[in-house]
């Protein structure tokens, strides 16, 4: 069975998913259209996703 208690990695996650969504937002902000624009949106849609995988291992981690 899995006990859901505050844990100390559970900010870590938060943190993790709140500047992933930074991030996205940010990256995506700059959305001019052209060339450059483009890839400043794709950076940014993979640094959430990455952020979102490094919190779900975490989670996985200490869930486990």
């Amino acid at each position: 069975m899995v006990t859901l208690t505050f844990h100390w990695a559970w900010i870590l996650i938060v943190i993790l998913v709140i500047v992933g969504i930074a991030c996205f937002i940010y990256f995506s902000n700059d959305d001019r259209g052209g060339i450059g624009s483009g890839i400043r949106s794709v950076f940014g849609c993979f640094l959430f996703v990455l952020c979102i995988l490094i919190a779900a291992v975490l989670g996985g981690i200490f869930i486990w």
